[in-house]
This record gives structure tokens, sequence and C-alpha cells, in this order.
């Protein structure tokens, strides 16, 4: 299932022109993982969605 994170999260990625190859690399993980999570067919880790968040240039804290 999709959840609004990984459709804002697509959203984000493509109005800043941002590749998954490129989002996958920073996030140390392959380009088909990545298009599985994005797609929904895999979970991001809380802390892939705050690192993928922050490399599209938004402020994400994760309160621990």
């Amino acid at each position: 299932m999709i959840t609004n994170l990984q459709l804002n999260l697509k959203a984000a990625r493509l109005e800043k022109g941002i590749t998954q190859s490129s989002i996958a690399k920073h996030l140390g993980i392959d380009r088909t993982s990545y298009i599985r999570k994005e797609g929904g067919k895999q979970s991001f880790t809380i802390e892939e969605f705050a690192s993928a968040y922050q490399y599209l240039g938004y402020d994400i804290k994760i309160i621990k």
C-alpha cells in the first residue's frame, strides 16, 4: 500500500528533477529497491524517509 509519505516523496522528487537512482545512491540502496519502496511494495525506514527528504532540501527532524 502506498502511503501519503511515499506519494509526497515521489512528487517532491519529480518537482526537484531528482532521479530515483540519485536518491537510491544517497540512501545506500540499489535503484530497484528504491523503486519498490517508492511504489509501496517495500517499506522505507523512518531514517530513509528523513534522509531522502533532507536530500531533496527539506528540513526534517526525527524525534527519538
